[in-house]
């Protein structure tokens, strides 16, 4: 971070993939079914299977995963963040969902 500038987290929601709203859970299974693909495109056994291939497994995997019960507090936050970059005197703000394990505000 540059002088004169300052990042502010605040956790909104905490929630399990199941509680996550539906358009946000889809969201989550496209982005991680394109990275196993990405992943595993060169494998033998993987070639010719598109994203939608690993939708079961995947989303299987997230409600297993970001389930809270897991012991290591594994759930989506939705977070605020605010930017200010004084060069401009101006903020930026964006709220987003992350995934994480006891995530704490300000240690994101």
């Amino acid at each position: 971070m540059k002088k004169g500038e300052s990042v502010m987290y605040k956790i909104l929601e905490k929630k399990t993939f199941n509680q996550l709203p539906e358009k946000q859970k889809l969201i989550e299974v496209e982005a991680n079914c394109k990275n196993c693909q990405t992943i595993f495109q060169d494998e033998e056994s993987h070639k010719g299977l598109k994203w939608q291939d690993y939708k079961p497994e995947i989303t299987k995997h997230l409600e297993e995963k970001y389930n809270g019960e897991d012991g290591k507090e594994s759930f989506y936050y939705k977070i605020h963040e605010k930017y200010y970059v004084k060069r401009f005197n101006d903020h930026i703000d964006r709220v987003f969902w992350q995934e994480g394990d006891n995530l704490d505000e300000g240690i994101i």
